[in-house]
């Protein structure tokens, strides 16, 4: 499994950097609602099984935009959605940086000049 691989371990606080040691295979990770933090060999992933403001996967996948990142297509959430669940979720971190976002969404959808 691709957690594995990338060394992922619990996030539980700055107090241990390192994570704690898990598990991570269907049975634990079909346990799991809401979110998982973890930090990795390759930084933080922060898992998050249904963003705010959404109804989760069907939801998002409904309008998701494919990216080519390293040689690979991936998935993702389409930034009105983005913007809809960091409304939603109203943390600190997400209302900083909605009004970058939202101006990239209006600067997407500005006609081009002639």
């Amino acid at each position: 499994m691709a957690l594995n691989e990338m060394e992922a371990r619990l996030w539980v606080g700055p107090e241990q950097p390192e994570g704690l040691a898990m598990t991570f295979d269907r049975g634990t990770l079909g346990q799991i609602q809401g979110f998982l933090n973890l930090v990795t060999k390759h930084g933080p992933v922060d898992i998050t099984y249904r963003p705010d403001g959404t109804d989760g996967f069907p939801d998002l996948a409904r309008a998701t935009v494919t990216l080519h990142l390293l040689g690979v297509d991936v998935p993702v959430a389409a930034l009105e959605d983005v913007i809809r669940s960091k409304e939603a979720a109203g943390r600190a971190k997400d209302l900083a940086v909605l009004p970058r976002l939202i101006q990239h969404l209006r600067d997407r959808e500005r006609p081009a000049p002639d």
